[in-house]
């Protein structure tokens, strides 16, 4: 033993390296052992890499826009090997079908809008008006729709009156012209008397032909007017409801049933109030040229109220449309019932926006939502007297109007004896009352140039783009030419 540690300590470095080769062969296997798997995984991994880009390549995935809702995302979709031919005719269709896109969604902006303007020049104001620009813009809304406090026409009056309604002639009227009548036919028949006096039998022939008379100036007034009806049918004056002393400050605050003033607001209303008005009139619009135009015979000359389709609108009342509260837009939270003048009212039945306790815009039976996108939605009740063999028409010319759907109707009796006896009179058809939900889609695409600044906020419409070359942005008024 001594022996063997004397030759290691003679011979050390030998030792020492002997031992060192013996200790660094394993570890130098181990070593390029993993190095060799590492260098393995990252070639496989550059290899599947390869493969799946040529894989890739050689099968694409050509899609084309839906330009129809019966059209699948199947039967638009197909992958292939790639191919310039191929590739060139799917970039063709694409073109084509979003010019088509492009030109439908013109010509729906275009049928929405129709000849819609502002009751006013200078509504909306600018987005930096100052409050005394605010508030003149929006008391000139007011004014018309109310007709001011000097008692001129008011828009709705105008808009009655260029639509051909009118009421039928007052009683006074035909009494008056039944008296002027009786008093010369008694005048005659005492005139050709032998003895002076009137016989029984002549005073029973002028009853009857009191009775004509009275029937003759019924037709006379139903063959002046396209169709009865009034601005007075957008309140329901007989429970106080649009009258001065219902509502308010604001003029239709208290009011649950139409958003529609019919005096003037004794504060100034707000822009959101003012434009609102604006809206409510426009929806009245469309539902008055519905039956303008269900009213126009072959030649679209209008057809006098006794052979008329609709021979009377009874009433319309508008839903409150609830305006989402500019610092609750984005959470979803609901607006302060009454903040739009007729309220929002949480619940109401075919309200939009507000249907839900959430504060979620609730879905109608459409299957629309209002403001879920490029639209929004308002719901009105028309209560109408109209022929009942005819009124599939007038349901159909109330969707070609414009965007407008209904929803609902019902059908009841008509005491026309009743009505003949107001002065009404419907012609020899049968009528029936009809009852129509109608729900009108209006895009904002056009209807936001007319939003003042905080509704355009509350909805949550962004403003537009900056012009080129840093003009200002209006908010999109275009009454505005700064």
């Amino acid at each position: 033993m001594k022996g063997v540690l004397g030759w290691v300590k003679g011979h050390i470095v030998i030792f020492v390296m002997v031992v060192l080769m013996l200790v660094m062969l394993p570890t130098a296997y181990i070593i390029s052992m993993r190095m060799n798997a590492g260098i393995t995984k990252r070639q496989s991994q550059a290899y599947n890499d390869e493969k799946q880009k040529i894989s890739r390549a050689a099968k694409v995935t050509y899609t084309l826009p839906r330009i129809s809702s019966t059209e699948s995302e199947a039967s638009l979709s197909e992958s292939r090997a790639p191919n310039d031919h191929v590739t060139n005719w799917y970039v063709e269709q694409r073109r084509l079908r979003e010019a088509q896109i492009a030109e439908v969604a013109g010509a729906a902006i275009a049928f929405n809008r129709d000849d819609h303007q502002p009751l006013v020049a200078n509504f909306p104001p600018p987005p930096r008006a100052n409050d005394r620009d605010n508030r003149f813009a929006a008391r000139a809304v007011a004014e018309a729709i109310t007709g001011g406090r000097a008692g001129n026409q008011s828009a709705y009056a105008l808009l009655f009156e260029r639509m051909g309604a009118g009421e039928p002639p007052s009683r006074e009227e035909v009494a008056r012209s039944i008296d002027e009548y009786q008093d010369r036919e008694l005048d005659a028949m005492t005139s050709q008397s032998a003895t002076g006096n009137v016989t029984t039998a002549q005073r029973d022939q002028l009853a009857q032909r009191l009775v004509d008379r009275r029937l003759a100036e019924y037709r006379r007034g139903a063959e002046v007017v396209s169709f009865y009806g009034s601005p007075s049918v957008l309140y329901d004056l007989a429970e106080g409801v649009g009258s001065p002393r219902s509502m308010g400050s604001r003029g239709s605050r208290a009011s649950a049933v139409s958003t529609i003033p019919s005096v003037m607001p004794d504060n100034p209303p707000s822009l959101t109030e003012a434009y609102m008005w604006q809206w409510d009139f426009w929806v009245v619009e469309d539902l008055l040229r519905a039956v303008v135009r269900a009213n126009a015979d072959a030649t679209g000359d209008p057809l006098p109220a006794s052979a008329a389709v609709v021979k009377r609108v009874e009433s319309i009342r508008l839903d409150p449309y609830p305006m989402p509260k500019a610092a609750d837009a984005s959470s979803g939270e609901s607006a302060d019932p009454f903040s739009m003048g007729g309220g929002g009212m949480k619940g109401f039945p075919g309200a939009m926006g507000t249907g839900s306790e959430s504060g979620a815009p609730q879905v109608t039976l459409t299957g629309r939502k209002s403001g879920d996108g490029p639209y929004d939605l308002r719901h009105a009740t028309m209560t109408v007297v109209v022929s009942s063999a005819r009124l599939p028409k007038f349901l159909s010319v109330i969707k070609a109007t414009n965007l407008m759907t209904v929803t609902d109707l019902d059908v009841e009796e008509v005491d026309v004896w009743q009505d003949l006896a107001r002065g009404y009179f419907y012609g020899e058809e049968h009528v029936v009352r009809a009852t129509i939900r109608i729900e009108s889609v209006w895009l904002r695409e056009w209807t936001k140039q007319y939003m003042p600044q905080e509704v355009r906020t509350a909805l949550g419409i962004p403003d537009d783009p900056r012009p080129a070359g840093g003009g200002s942005n209006t908010g999109g008024n275009a009454n505005d030419e700064g």
